[in-house]
């Protein structure tokens, strides 16, 4: 169950504990991960399946997300309805998967790059999280607006 936060300083901001972030992070498909390459602070949109409490993407040779392996990253995901709205953030190291049962896991729910490209994928990279925060927070109900906070 969520409990409300009090170090947040907004009022109907929820903490989302981590069994639910998870099932969250399950029900994605796009997120963005941040990291830092080349002096500089990269975000770039992913897609990525989440098997065993860890965090899958793959990818082409020397991509901006391959260049990041050995990292450390800040994965996000969030989504909304009507009334409410949600985030997770994971921060943990990327690494390039080299178990042959977690790339046979990969290839079994047909994880492709986002966006395809001509050339085959061909590296497997996970988030390993460290750390898993969600949060949750109301929204207010404006007719005929598509998005109200």
């Amino acid at each position: 169950m969520a409990e409300t936060s009090s170090d947040e300083g907004r009022p109907g901001l929820e903490r989302i504990g981590e069994p639910e972030s998870w099932q969250h992070l399950a029900g994605a498909q796009v997120c963005r991960l941040a990291f830092p390459l080349d002096g500089r602070i990269e975000l770039v949109p992913a897609n990525y399946v989440a098997i065993e409490r860890r965090l899958l993407f793959r990818t082409v040779p020397d991509s901006v997300i391959e260049r990041a392996t050995g990292t450390p990253v800040v994965f996000e995901v969030d989504g909304w309805t009507e009334h409410e709205a949600w985030s997770v953030v994971v921060r943990g190291p990327l690494q390039r998967v080299e178990d042959g049962d977690r790339i046979r896991q990969a290839d079994a729910v047909g994880l492709d790059p986002w966006p395809t490209r001509e050339q085959p994928a061909s590296v497997l990279l996970e988030v390993v999280p460290l750390e898993v925060q969600g949060r949750r927070f109301g929204r207010r109900a404006q007719p005929g607006m598509l998005w109200s906070w």
